[in-house]
């Protein structure tokens, strides 16, 4: 029951607003204003592409497929750069066309552990951030490390995209950027005890190659990640 509390607290928290606090931002570099190359980027290795400017504080995981990101000086929210992720590719497996691939809040590549943002056990966090783009569907969750380095994953709770919700599937939050203007989206998630380290992740999973173009991109901006102090929810 107190488990059940405590979810339906978060939902309604995150319904509330996704801006409501003032706390400290953990997000490194969260407008994307600055930028490293490569071999000053914290991981030397990525299963995507790059176009040679990587923000510190960002990220990015391949999983099959090809895709470029890295840093936009022709879109911004705010500021005069953000972060992209473009479709080049699919991976083909047995006749069968799929693209696996994300941008994460937080630095690292989605399999190097010690990376990202250090996060405490058995706390409540919100992020939120501002997204345009062409991909049909993405989803977002919470990717973590364990104390024992082993890669895990979080459900994140009362997702809004402007006020509105979206649709959930499973440990993760599905929605639909739009093509031409920016939106906000938030929500809000608990770790758990083993928790080292984390990243969101905003991720592009998909095998319908005629509602995919090569090309497609969305760009992301003005990235926040908080803990929810004082029982804030």
């Amino acid at each position: 029951m107190k488990y059940l509390l405590t979810i339906i607290s978060a939902v309604l928290f995150c319904i509330v607003s996704i801006n409501a606090a003032d706390n400290k931002n953990l997000m490194e570099n969260p407008g994307a204003e600055t930028w490293v190359s490569p071999k000053k980027y914290p991981v030397k290795r990525f299963h995507l592409k790059n176009n040679g400017k990587l923000p510190i504080g960002w990220g990015a995981y391949g999983g099959g497929g090809k895709a470029v990101w890295g840093i936009s000086t022709t879109e911004a929210h705010s500021g005069k750069s953000c972060v992209y992720l473009k479709f080049l590719d699919w991976l083909n497996r047995k006749g069968k066309k799929s693209i696996l691939a994300a941008l994460l809040l937080g630095t690292g590549n989605g399999y190097t552990p010690g990376l990202g943002i250090p996060a405490n056990p058995n706390t409540h966090y919100r992020f939120s951030f501002w997204m345009k783009g062409q991909f049909p569907m993405l989803s977002v969750r919470v990717m973590y490390w364990d104390n024992k380095g082993k890669r895990r994953f979080i459900g994140v709770t009362g997702l809004r995209k402007n006020g509105q919700g979206v649709r959930r599937f499973g440990k993760s939050v599905m929605l639909t950027p739009n093509p031409n203007v920016w939106e906000q989206y938030g929500g809000c998630f608990t770790t758990p005890e083993n928790i080292k380290s984390m990243v969101i992740m905003i991720t592009l999973s998909w095998g319908k190659p005629a509602l995919l173009e090569t090309g497609q991109a969305i760009y992301i901006d003005d990235a926040k990640v908080e803990e929810i102090k004082n029982g804030g929810m």
